[in-house]
Protein backbone atom coordinates (compact mmCIF):
# COMPACT_ATOMS: atom_id res chain seq x y z
CA UNK A 1 0.00 0.00 0.00
CA UNK A 2 2.78 2.46 0.89
CA UNK A 3 4.43 1.89 -2.50
CA UNK A 4 1.18 2.79 -4.27
CA UNK A 5 0.88 5.96 -2.18
CA UNK A 6 4.46 6.85 -3.08
CA UNK A 7 3.79 6.43 -6.82
CA UNK A 8 0.56 8.44 -6.68
CA UNK A 9 2.23 11.33 -4.86
CA UNK A 10 5.13 11.24 -7.30
CA UNK A 11 2.79 11.42 -10.33
CA UNK A 12 0.92 14.36 -8.79
CA UNK A 13 4.19 16.22 -8.21
CA UNK A 14 5.32 15.60 -11.79
CA UNK A 15 2.01 16.80 -13.24
CA UNK A 16 1.74 19.98 -11.21
CA UNK A 17 5.42 20.85 -11.14
CA UNK A 18 7.28 19.49 -14.19
CA UNK A 19 10.28 21.72 -13.49
CA UNK A 20 11.41 19.95 -10.34
CA UNK A 21 15.17 19.57 -10.01
CA UNK A 22 16.83 16.19 -9.84
CA UNK A 23 16.06 14.30 -6.65
CA UNK A 24 18.65 14.31 -3.89
CA UNK A 25 19.78 11.23 -1.99
CA UNK A 26 18.35 11.54 1.51
CA UNK A 27 18.25 8.85 4.18
CA UNK A 28 15.25 9.30 6.47
CA UNK A 29 14.63 7.13 9.53
CA UNK A 30 11.53 6.84 11.70
CA UNK A 31 11.03 6.22 15.43
CA UNK A 32 7.83 5.95 17.47
CA UNK A 33 7.19 6.34 21.20
CA UNK A 34 5.76 4.27 22.75
CA UNK A 35 6.27 1.28 20.48
CA UNK A 36 4.00 -0.95 22.61
CA UNK A 37 0.94 -0.26 24.77
CA UNK A 38 -0.10 -3.01 27.18
CA UNK A 39 -3.32 -3.86 29.05
CA UNK A 40 -5.45 -1.43 27.05
CA UNK A 41 -9.11 -0.82 27.72
CA UNK A 42 -11.89 0.17 25.33
CA UNK A 43 -12.12 3.96 25.19
CA UNK A 44 -8.55 4.46 26.43
CA UNK A 45 -6.88 7.66 25.19
CA UNK A 46 -3.10 7.98 25.17
CA UNK A 47 -0.32 10.09 23.73
CA UNK A 48 2.35 9.04 21.24
CA UNK A 49 4.95 10.64 18.99
CA UNK A 50 6.70 9.85 15.72
CA UNK A 51 10.13 11.30 14.95
CA UNK A 52 11.64 11.62 11.47
CA UNK A 53 15.42 12.03 11.32
CA UNK A 54 17.35 13.20 8.28
CA UNK A 55 20.65 11.30 8.40
CA UNK A 56 22.07 12.90 5.25
CA UNK A 57 24.01 15.97 4.18
CA UNK A 58 21.11 17.19 2.02
CA UNK A 59 17.85 18.76 3.17
CA UNK A 60 14.83 16.48 2.74
CA UNK A 61 11.77 17.58 0.78
CA UNK A 62 13.25 20.62 -0.96
CA UNK A 63 11.39 21.95 -4.04
CA UNK A 64 8.08 20.49 -2.94
CA UNK A 65 4.81 21.98 -4.16
CA UNK A 66 3.49 22.25 -0.58
CA UNK A 67 4.93 23.52 2.69
CA UNK A 68 4.62 20.02 4.15
CA UNK A 69 6.15 17.69 1.54
CA UNK A 70 7.01 14.70 3.78
CA UNK A 71 4.34 12.37 5.11
CA UNK A 72 4.16 9.71 7.82
CA UNK A 73 1.33 7.33 6.95
CA UNK A 74 -0.39 4.31 8.41
CA UNK A 75 -1.64 1.42 6.35
CA UNK A 76 -5.29 1.20 5.37
CA UNK A 77 -7.71 0.69 8.26
CA UNK A 78 -10.83 -1.15 7.15
CA UNK A 79 -14.00 0.24 8.72
CA UNK A 80 -16.31 -2.68 9.50
CA UNK A 81 -19.54 -2.93 11.49
CA UNK A 82 -17.60 -2.75 14.77
CA UNK A 83 -15.78 0.42 13.75
CA UNK A 84 -12.03 0.96 14.07
CA UNK A 85 -9.91 -0.98 16.54
CA UNK A 86 -7.67 2.08 17.00
CA UNK A 87 -8.29 5.71 16.04
CA UNK A 88 -5.69 8.50 15.74
CA UNK A 89 -5.61 12.28 15.76
CA UNK A 90 -3.09 15.07 16.32
CA UNK A 91 -2.35 16.28 19.85
CA UNK A 92 -3.47 19.91 19.81
CA UNK A 93 -2.12 20.33 23.33
CA UNK A 94 1.46 20.18 22.04
CA UNK A 95 3.01 22.94 19.94
CA UNK A 96 4.47 21.29 16.84
CA UNK A 97 5.34 21.89 13.22
CA UNK A 98 3.22 19.06 11.82
CA UNK A 99 -0.22 18.78 10.26
CA UNK A 100 -2.53 15.78 10.36
CA UNK A 101 -5.10 14.36 7.92
CA UNK A 102 -7.47 11.42 7.68
CA UNK A 103 -7.90 10.13 4.13
CA UNK A 104 -11.13 8.18 3.72
CA UNK A 105 -11.19 5.64 0.89
CA UNK A 106 -14.38 5.02 -1.07
CA UNK A 107 -14.65 1.24 -1.47
CA UNK A 108 -15.38 -0.68 -4.61
CA UNK A 109 -18.78 -2.39 -4.72
CA UNK A 110 -18.80 -5.19 -2.17
CA UNK A 111 -15.77 -3.89 -0.24
CA UNK A 112 -15.65 -2.03 3.06
CA UNK A 113 -14.54 1.61 3.34
CA UNK A 114 -11.12 2.44 4.75
CA UNK A 115 -9.08 5.25 6.21
CA UNK A 116 -5.38 6.24 6.23
CA UNK A 117 -3.91 8.46 8.96
CA UNK A 118 -1.09 10.83 8.00
CA UNK A 119 1.20 13.39 9.59
CA UNK A 120 2.90 15.88 7.26
CA UNK A 121 6.14 17.72 8.03
CA UNK A 122 7.96 20.63 6.42
CA UNK A 123 11.41 20.37 4.88
CA UNK A 124 13.77 18.53 7.25
CA UNK A 125 17.26 20.06 7.28
CA UNK A 126 20.31 17.85 7.04
CA UNK A 127 21.22 16.01 10.25
CA UNK A 128 18.11 17.14 12.11
CA UNK A 129 14.78 15.70 13.28
CA UNK A 130 11.11 16.65 13.46
CA UNK A 131 8.70 15.11 15.98
CA UNK A 132 4.94 14.90 15.47
CA UNK A 133 2.69 14.36 18.49
CA UNK A 134 -0.61 12.50 18.39
CA UNK A 135 -3.35 10.85 20.40
CA UNK A 136 -4.70 7.32 20.07
CA UNK A 137 -8.12 5.98 21.03
CA UNK A 138 -8.56 2.23 21.50
CA UNK A 139 -11.86 0.49 20.86
CA UNK A 140 -11.07 -3.04 22.06
CA UNK A 141 -9.97 -4.77 25.27
CA UNK A 142 -9.02 -8.29 24.19
CA UNK A 143 -6.62 -9.31 21.48
CA UNK A 144 -3.83 -7.56 19.62
CA UNK A 145 -3.53 -4.78 17.04
CA UNK A 146 -0.36 -3.74 15.21
CA UNK A 147 -0.16 -0.42 13.34
CA UNK A 148 2.64 0.32 10.89
CA UNK A 149 3.74 3.91 10.24
CA UNK A 150 5.93 4.69 7.22
CA UNK A 151 7.69 7.92 6.24
CA UNK A 152 7.27 8.87 2.56
CA UNK A 153 9.42 11.40 0.73
CA UNK A 154 8.69 11.25 -3.00
CA UNK A 155 10.94 14.23 -3.75
CA UNK A 156 14.18 12.46 -2.90
CA UNK A 157 15.76 9.02 -3.18
CA UNK A 158 16.24 7.13 0.05
CA UNK A 159 19.32 4.85 -0.08
CA UNK A 160 18.16 2.83 2.94
CA UNK A 161 14.42 2.11 3.17
CA UNK A 162 14.87 -0.46 5.94
CA UNK A 163 14.49 2.28 8.58
CA UNK A 164 11.45 3.99 7.00
CA UNK A 165 8.80 1.99 8.90
CA UNK A 166 8.00 1.31 12.54
CA UNK A 167 5.20 -0.59 14.25
CA UNK A 168 3.01 0.47 17.14
CA UNK A 169 1.62 -2.56 18.98
CA UNK A 170 -1.51 -2.55 21.13
CA UNK A 171 -2.01 -5.45 23.55
CA UNK A 172 -5.39 -6.11 25.14
CA UNK A 173 -5.88 -7.18 28.71
CA UNK A 174 -4.85 -10.73 29.53
CA UNK A 175 -7.35 -12.82 31.49
CA UNK A 176 -5.73 -13.92 34.75
CA UNK A 177 -5.42 -17.68 35.21
CA UNK A 178 -6.41 -18.77 38.74
CA UNK A 179 -3.43 -20.08 40.69
CA UNK A 180 -3.18 -21.98 43.98
CA UNK A 181 -1.74 -19.91 46.80
CA UNK A 182 1.12 -21.27 48.91
CA UNK A 183 -1.10 -21.39 52.01
CA UNK A 184 -3.73 -23.41 50.18
CA UNK A 185 -1.07 -25.84 48.90
CA UNK A 186 0.37 -26.30 52.41
CA UNK A 187 -3.13 -26.87 53.82
CA UNK A 188 -3.78 -29.44 51.13
CA UNK A 189 -0.53 -31.26 51.98
CA UNK A 190 -1.44 -31.31 55.69
CA UNK A 191 -4.87 -32.74 54.94
CA UNK A 192 -3.36 -35.44 52.73
CA UNK A 193 -0.85 -36.39 55.43
CA UNK A 194 -3.57 -36.54 58.09
CA UNK A 195 -5.75 -38.63 55.80
CA UNK A 196 -2.92 -41.06 55.15
CA UNK A 197 -2.17 -41.32 58.89
CA UNK A 198 -5.80 -42.06 59.77
CA UNK A 199 -5.97 -44.68 57.03
CA UNK A 200 -2.80 -46.39 58.29
CA UNK A 201 -4.17 -46.47 61.86
CA UNK A 202 -7.40 -48.04 60.65
CA UNK A 203 -5.50 -50.72 58.79
CA UNK A 204 -3.28 -51.54 61.82
CA UNK A 205 -6.39 -52.15 63.97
Amino acid sequence: MHKYVRYIKFLILVLVSPGLSQAAEVDLSLEITPAAINDIQAGEIGVFSVTVTNNSFEDAGVNGVTNFPISIDTGIFVIDSEGLAVDFTIDFGVEQNCVFFQTFLDPRPGNLPGVIYSFFTPVIPAHSSITCHGLYLTNFERGFESVEWTVLNVLDTDPDESNNSVTMDFFGQVTAVPTLSIIFILLLVVLLVLGAAIQCRSVSK
